[in-house]
C-alpha cells in the first residue's frame, strides 16, 4: 500500500480557507465569544435556523475533505493497480499501463500532491486514458508496477 503524499502548500490553503469560512460565520452570528455563539446555534429560535445550516454544511464539507485525505492511497497487487481515493476506487490493469509520466499542477486529481505520476493507460470501453497520483514514495511504485518513468521534470 503506497500513502498518497500531501503538499504541506495544499494543507496550509485548506486550513486557511476553512478558518477564513468559519470565521465569517461567527462574525456573521455576532457574539461576543465562541461559547455564546455555540449557544446561539443550538437555540430553536427561527434567527438561528440559517447560521445551524450554514454550519452543518460547513462542517459536512470539512469531515469530507478531511475523510480524502486520510483515504487517498494506492494498492499494488501482482496484477492491478487500485487506487482509493476517498469514496471511489479505481482499477487498472499493469499490463494496460502503456507508459508512466511526471507532472507538476493542481487540477483535481487523486492525488494530494502537486507532483504527480500520470498513469497513461488503455481502458477497452474508453480507449487511451490517463490518471494522476502522487504517491509518496514515488520510487518504491515505479518498481512495484515495474514501469520506469518516462520522462523527468
Amino acid at each position: 500500500m503506497f500513502k498518497s503524499k500531501v503538499d504541506k502548500s495544499i494543507v496550509v490553503i485548506l486550513i486557511a480557507s476553512f478558518s477564513f469560512a468559519f470565521f465569517a460565520l461567527f462574525s456573521e452570528i455576532n457574539r461576543p465569544d465562541l461559547y455564546s455563539s455555540l449557544l446561539f446555534l443550538l437555540n430553536e429560535s427561527s434567527e438561528s435556523s440559517e447560521s445551524r445550516s450554514a454550519l452543518l454544511v460547513l462542517m459536512l464539507t470539512t469531515f469530507f475533505v478531511v475523510f480524502i485525505f486520510v483515504k487517498v492511497k494506492y494498492q499494488v497487487t501482482d496484477t492491478q493497480i487500485i487506487i482509493h481515493n476517498g469514496l471511489f476506487n479505481k482499477t487498472i490493469a499493469i499490463k494496460d499501463v502503456r507508459k508512466v509520466t511526471h507532472t507538476i499542477n493542481l487540477i483535481s486529481a487523486a492525488a494530494l500532491s502537486r507532483k504527480r505520476l500520470v498513469l497513461h493507460y488503455f481502458d477497452k470501453d474508453q480507449g487511451e486514458r490517463q490518471i494522476q497520483i502522487s504517491p509518496k514514495d514515488r520510487k518504491g511504485f515505479l518498481a512495484a508496477i515495474d514501469k520506469p518513468l518516462s520522462d523527468s521534470l
